[in-house]
């Protein structure tokens, strides 16, 4: 009955309005998963209402709670890791007020943290993603996507090393285009990518 209580009082943060209270629901998400709730579905739902923030330090806070979530997935957590790459790839494709890039970079960078083996399963669809996030105009977007490529890299080489030629030839292609244009930001992003490799 308490944790009834408990999952109520989470749910109708998730529904208020404010950034507060969407990490005091990420808290009591992340806490009921910790102490074995075994609805995974029920609490996944529950989070992804709180998906995606657009206030930085909620953004970085909600997406380590996705990786916490899914950390080393079995199949229902493998199903949702699916859903949050399908929803990160559409924030970073989204034009206008409907864009989240931020967030996008963010829960890229956890995902591949925490998730790495069904990571690599989205290579193909992530170069287009990859792409979209490093040719943002923001450098906290650009600072961000760096870190989640270097990520990306690592978990590549821990599991799927065959794709490592052709991802790295596709990060060389997307640096050096970059760097060849007469555009600051675009050769700034480029040797942040170079940079992330290192």
């Amino acid at each position: 009955d308490y944790v009834n209580k408990f999952l109520d009082v989470v749910t109708q943060l998730a529904k208020s309005r404010g950034y507060q209270n969407a990490i005091r629901s990420s808290i009591g998400i992340l806490a009921l998963y910790r102490f074995g709730y075994n609805d995974f579905g029920k609490i996944s739902q529950i989070f992804d209402c709180l998906l995606p923030q657009t206030d930085t330090e909620s953004v970085k806070f909600t997406s380590w709670c996705a990786g916490q979530l899914i950390h080393h997935p079995n199949l229902e957590q493998s199903r949702y890791v699916s859903h949050l790459f399908t929803r990160l790839m559409q924030w970073a494709r989204s034009k206008g007020r409907r864009a989240r890039p931020l967030a996008a970079a963010y829960l890229f960078d956890a995902l591949s943290t925490r998730a790495g083996s069904s990571a690599v399963c989205f290579l193909l669809q992530l170069q287009s993603t990859i792409c979209q996030l490093a040719s943002h105009t923001s450098t906290r977007v650009l600072k961000v996507t760096a870190k989640a490529i270097r990520t990306f890299t690592r978990t590549i080489i821990r599991y799927g090393r065959s794709d490592l030629e052709d991802y790295m030839t596709f990060l060389f292609h997307l640096s050096t285009q970059m760097l060849s244009l007469y555009d600051p930001i675009r050769k700034y992003a480029a040797l942040l990518i170079i940079q992330s490799l290192i």
